[in-house]
C-alpha cells in the first residue's frame, strides 16, 4: 500500500541510543532533509514556515492560515522556556498554530501549539532519541518495536476517544494543549509548564441582549480570521450550519459554498434540510449520495492517514472523492456545546439547588425497585447516580459508564486535580469539565475532520473552537446560555425543547426564519449501513486472521469474543447496533494500524 505519508517526519534526532529506527529515516544531526514543503502544503496545514534565527535557532512553524512569524522572532537575541512563553500569550489569540524551535547551541528543542488543539503535533522521546510529525502514524512506523497502547485500546473500549496526551501507540504523545515542552538532548530529560488555564468571567452581568449581541461579534471574528480564497461549508441543514452561513456571509465575498453527504437507504436524510439553508444564503451548494456497495480496499488508506481514524471517514470522505476538492478551505460546525451548553434537565435541579442534589439521590435508591418505562428508569439511574459526584460527572459528562478500570481512575485523578466541584458553581463546573472533555472526544473530532481534509488536498477550518470565542461564551450568564426553547426537531416538521437558545435568536434577530434557524442539527446513524455490505466483508476478512485478538487487553475486555461472534454471525444490523458496531470498527482499525507500523 503506498501511503506517501512515512516519509513526513520534520525532525529526527539520533545519538547513540537503544532505540532502534528505520535506517531510512537517520540523517545529520539535525535533519532538515525531510522537509518536503509541497506535501506539508498538501498533507498537513496550508502553510509551513522554515527559518534560521541569529545562526543559533531554526524554527518549524505550521499555521493553517498565512501569519508572519517571522517579524516575531526579529527582537529576539535568546530564547528559553520564559521567551516561549511570552510567544504563546501573544500568539494566543491571533493564529492557529504549532511550532518547534531547536536551540543548535544548548541541543534543546521546545515546542507549543494553539490550546483550541487544531494544529498537531506529537513526538517519541527515549534514550537520546526525539521523532517528531504531525502525523501520529509516521512516528509509529519510523521507530521498530513501537506496539499498539494497550491502555488506548481501553480507552476506545470505555468511551470511544482518546485522553489527551495518549495515542494509539506506546511510547508515542501529542504535545499538550496548554502546556510549552522543553527537550534537552544533552541529559535526555523532557520539561513540561503549563501556561493556560481556561479564562471565564463568573457573575457577568451581561443583560440576554448584551449577551446575543456579543456571541454575535465573536463567531463573526472567529469566521473571518480563518477565510481563504475558496470557502466551503459542511452543512447538515441544522441550526449550527445556519450559524456558520450566516457568519461567512457577513465577513467574505470570496467564493464560498456547501456540501452535504448522506447514505443510500438511511433511515432519515439531512440533504433537504441542508439545501434549504443553502438556499436561504444563496450558497452554491453540491450534495453526495454514498452507496455503500461502492467501499472498498481503498477505504484502508483513509484510515491510514487519519491522526484519529474515527469511523465518519467513510461518509466524510466521499465528499471530497465525489466532488473532487482540492485546495478548499472547508468550514465545520463542531463544536457548539462549548458555547451552548448541553444539559440534561436533571442536571439543573442536582447542580443547582443544593436541597435537590441530596433529595434526588435519594428518591432515585428508593424508587429504583418499582417497575417504569425505560426513560424513567434511565432517569431514576441518573438521580441515584448524583450521589457520588465523580462517578456522576465521570458517566454523563465524560462518557465513561464502566467503573473499576484503568480508564475511570485516570478521569476521577483528572477531576480531583482540576475540578473542585463543591467549591464551583454550576457555570463553573460545566466550564471545566468542558475543558477536560475538550482534550478527549472534541479533539478527537477535531484530528479526524483535519487530517481527512489535509489528506485531500484541503484545509480544515474550526471556526467554533477558537479560544477567544471560548472564553467569551463560557463567561456568558448561564440562564442565558442554557435557555430552552421550543424548536424544530432535526427530522420532519415536529417540535422539540432545543438547548441553543443564543444561537437561535442571533439568526431570528437578523429574520432568518424560524424554520432554519430552530431547527436541531439533524443526525441520523448509518454505521450500519456499512457494514451490511462491503466493508462489513472488509472487517470480517482482516479480524477473522487479526493476531490483535492474542492481546491481554483484547481477552480482558471480552473483545476477541465479541469479535468471535461478529465474524461468525449473519445478519442484518440496524439502528440499535451502534454500540456494538463500534467497538468492532475500533478493532478493525487497530488491526490495520498495527499491520501498517510492522
Amino acid at each position: 500500500m503506498d501511503i506517501g505519508l512515512q516519509d513526513n517526519l520534520f525532525f529526527l534526532n539520533s545519538y547513540d541510543s537503544n532505540v532502534e529506527l528505520n535506517g531510512k529515516f537517520i540523517g545529520e544531526q539535525y535533519n532538515f532533509s525531510n522537509i518536503k514543503k509541497d506535501r506539508y502544503n498538501i498533507y498537513f496545514t496550508k502553510t509551513v514556515e522554515y527559518f534560521k534565527h541569529k545562526d543559533r535557532y531554526e524554527i518549524l512553524f505550521f499555521s493553517k492560515s498565512k501569519y508572519d512569524i517571522r517579524k516575531l522572532f526579529e527582537n529576539l537575541s535568546f530564547i528559553d522556556i520564559s521567551v516561549c512563553k511570552e510567544l504563546f500569550n501573544y500568539l494566543l489569540y491571533k493564529v492557529d498554530y504549532a511550532i518547534i524551535i531547536i536551540d543548535k547551541v544548548e541541543d534543546k528543542i521546545y515546542s507549543f501549539r494553539t490550546p483550541n488543539g487544531v494544529v498537531p503535533m506529537y513526538y517519541f522521546y527515549k534514550d537520546g532519541t526525539l521523532v517528531m510529525s504531525m502525523h501520529v502514524h509516521s512516528i509509529a512506523k519510523a521507530i521498530k518495536k513501537v506496539e499498539i497502547s494497550n491502555f488506548a485500546i481501553e480507552q476506545l473500549y470505555v468511551m470511544d476517544c482518546l485522553m489527551e496526551p495518549y495515542t494509539l501507540y506506546e511510547g508515542v504523545y501529542e504535545i499538550g494543549r496548554a502546556y510549552i515542552y522543553e527537550f534537552n538532548l544533552n541529559n535526555n530529560s523532557l520539561k513540561k509548564e503549563k501556561v493556560y488555564s481556561f479564562k471565564y468571567e463568573i457573575n457577568n452581568n451581561m443583560s440576554l441582549e448584551e449577551s446575543i449581541s456579543t456571541l454575535k461579534n465573536k463567531i463573526i471574528k472567529s469566521h473571518q480570521k480563518r477565510v481563504g480564497s475558496i470557502n466551503g461549508i459542511m452543512l447538515s441543514g441544522g441550526i449550527d450550519s445556519n450559524v456558520m452561513c450566516y457568519a461567512l456571509k457577513n465577513c467574505t465575498t470570496s467564493s464560498l459554498e456547501s456540501f452535504n453527504v448522506s447514505v443510500k437507504n438511511q433511515k432519515n436524510s439531512e440533504a433537504p434540510y441542508a439545501k434549504k439553508v443553502a438556499d436561504y444564503f444563496g450558497l452554491k451548494h453540491r450534495e453526495v449520495l454514498i452507496d455503500p456497495s461502492d467501499i472498498n480496499e481503498k477505504i484502508l488508506e483513509d484510515i491510514i492517514n487519519l491522526n484519529f481514524p474515527y469511523w465518519g471517514v467513510m461518509y466524510i470522505g466521499s465528499i471530497f472523492k465525489s466532488l473532487k476538492l482540492n485546495g478548499y478551505n472547508i468550514f465545520t460546525g463542531q463544536d457548539t456545546r462549548l458555547h451552548t451548553p448541553y444539559v440534561n434537565i436533571l442536571d439543573d435541579m442536582i447542580f443547582r439547588n443544593k436541597i435537590s442534589s441530596k433529595v434526588l439521590p435519594f428518591l432515585g435508591k428508593k424508587l429504583a425497585a418499582l417497575k417504569f418505562n425505560k426513560k424513567i428508569t434511565r432517569a431514576l439511574e441518573r438521580c441515584k447516580d448524583a450521589e457520588h459526584m465523580e462517578k456522576y460527572l465521570i458517566k454523563y459528562f465524560l462518557h465513561c459508564s464502566i467503573d473499576n478500570n484503568n480508564v475511570n481512575s485516570m478521569l476521577k485523578q483528572e477531576i480531583k486535580e482540576n475540578i473542585e466541584y463543591e467549591k464551583l458553581s454550576y457555570q463553573e463546573l460545566f466550564n471545566e469539565i468542558t475543558w477536560l472533555r475538550w482534550g478527549q472526544q472534541y479533539t478527537d473530532d477535531i484530528k479526524y475532520m483535519d487530517s481527512l481534509c489535509n489528506h485531500y488536498y484541503n484545509t480544515c477550518q474550526f471556526p467554533f473552537y477558537d479560544i477567544k470565542l471560548a472564553e467569551v461564551s463560557a463567561s456568558i450568564p448561564f440562564k442565558y446560555s442554557n435557555k430552552r426553547y421550543i424548536g424544530k426537531s432535526g427530522f420532519g416538521n415536529g417540535f422539540t425543547i432545543n438547548n441553543k437558545y443564543l444561537l437561535m435568536r442571533m439568526l431570528k434577530d437578523e429574520n432568518v426564519p424560524i424554520n432554519l434557524a430552530g431547527r436541531k442539527k439533524a443526525v441520523s446513524s448509518t454505521i450500519h449501513l456499512y457494514f451490511n455490505d462491503q466493508f462489513g466483508k472488509i472487517v470480517k476478512g482482516r479480524l477473522n486472521d487479526s493476531t490483535l485478538l492474542n492481546n491481554s487487553t483484547i481477552i480482558n475486555l471480552g473483545l476477541d469474543k465479541l469479535i468471535n461472534q461478529f465474524c461468525s454471525e449473519n445478519r442484518i444490523y440496524g439502528d440499535m447496533d451502534y454500540s456494538y458496531l463500534i467497538k468492532i470498527y475500533n478493532v478493525f482499525v487497530l488491526d490495520v494500524l498495527k499491520s501498517y507500523i510492522e
